[in-house]
């Protein structure tokens, strides 16, 4: 059987779980219909057939899901805690000063995003260093909710939109500002090089560092053995991004062809955020009373819906990320699928190809060895991505999510 992995270690029958279902997705591209999984200790000990699973581990405890689909914990790699989609100014709510009000809704946002199947998420920006607190909460058992991945405060230019009051300016500021996210403990370094989408004028476009500000951030990064992902929608920056170092792509709701050529280049990941252009409940509901913002979301849905093809069937590495549009993966990797990717395809973007991307070697597939972060989906997934929304049972690290 292809899919089937060596054992990992030998479980203890008594501790081990054998879960099935009549179609398994390992996160790596393939679907396999009757696999079983051997789990113990919080960890996928075997991935095999039922029948060998049985034979291996006779006295084991074992549940199975009919008309369902065994697939890995999703992976969302640009999330944010502190923020509300529908309220103006989300940069003002990851900087806000009313720590308690931003602590009671990154507890309200991390429940729906893990009983959506999301076990982990890169949290791409938050003040006073709420992620980190967030991260020790979650580890430590204290607040229930996804592994967070964290990249301390997005390090941008003053006045540009993901700045606090004040930003960090020329390479000596850069520099001490990724030195610091650092020493906090950031597990990657989030690099603003365009303005947003709901931003005035062309700023989407523009690229606000210079190549001396990029560099000294991909420097300071990959000598402590991390890397950069820049927020960056198109223009120049992209192209310079990727020549520079940078790791990957964040959002590129502007993305042109050239510029997928160039991450492809440069062995890049672009990691889209369509939900945040295309659902109703993103831009388009904030933006309903700004005739400029509708015009400027407008043709980035058009952009999109032109490159994203293309950059599919080119090859491009793409993983996803919900933006604040939290507990709604699920809906970006329909977008994938109604760009062309077929529904294995964007099941890889969301688990193992996240995983590749930010360097997560122990999630986003369903191997020996892996944690036990998945989920159980009503019907098929291999077949239909939409699947991804109904979800029956969520798992991390080898525990039922209770409902």
């Amino acid at each position: 059987m292809a899919f089937r992995s060596g054992q990992f270690a030998m479980a203890n029958d008594l501790s081990a779980l054998i879960l099935s279902a009549d179609s398994l997705h390992d996160g790596r591209g393939v679907a396999v219909p009757g696999a079983a999984l051997v789990i113990a200790a919080g960890r996928i000990v075997e991935a095999t057939t039922l029948e060998q699973a049985a034979k291996r581990y006779p006295e084991a405890a074992r549940e199975h899901f009919p008309d369902a689909t065994i697939v890995p914990g999703l992976i969302d790699l640009h999330g944010y805690l502190s923020i509300e989609p529908d309220r103006p100014d989300p940069m003002r709510q990851m900087f806000g000063s009313n720590h308690f009000e931003r602590a009671w809704v990154t507890a309200k946002h991390l429940r729906r995003n893990l009983q959506a199947g999301i076990t982990t998420i890169r949290v791409m920006g938050e003040g006073h260093g709420l992620d980190f607190a967030a991260r020790d909460a979650v580890r430590s058992g204290l607040l229930a909710g996804p592994d967070l991945v964290v990249s301390g405060v997005p390090i941008a230019p003053t006045n540009s939109h993901q700045s606090d009051k004040v930003g960090f300016d020329g390479v000596d500021a850069v520099r001490q500002a990724v030195r610091a996210n650092l020493r906090a403990g950031a597990d990657c370094i989030k690099l603003v090089l365009t303005g947003g989408v709901n931003a005035a004028g062309n700023s989407a476009r523009t690229l606000i560092y210079s190549e001396a500000e990029i560099a000294v951030a991909v420097e300071e990064a990959t000598r402590a053995g991390c890397y950069v992902a820049a927020a960056a929608h198109g223009g120049e920056a992209i192209a310079t991004a990727m020549r520079l170092g940078v790791r990957m792509i964040e959002h590129g709701a502007l993305l042109d062809e050239d510029g997928a050529e160039q991450i492809q280049k440069h062995g890049g990941y672009l990691v889209a955020t369509p939900a945040r252009f295309f659902h109703p409940e993103g831009i388009e509901k904030s933006a309903s009373k700004s005739p400029a913002i509708m015009q400027r979301l407008m043709a980035a849905r058009q952009m999109q819906d032109r490159v994203m093809p293309l950059a599919l069937r080119s090859g491009l590495k793409v993983a996803l990320g919900s933006d604040n549009m939290h507990g709604l993966l699920y809906y970006d990797a329909s977008c994938l699928v109604r760009w062309g990717a077929s529904p294995v395809a964007a099941l890889h973007a969301a688990t193992g190809m996240a995983a590749e991307a930010a360097l997560l070697a122990d999630r986003g597939v369903l191997k020996a060895g892996c944690r036990a972060d998945l989920m159980v989906v009503s019907g098929e997934a291999a077949r239909d991505v939409g699947a991804l929304a109904n979800v029956q049972r969520v798992m991390k690290e080898g525990c039922w999510v209770e409902a």
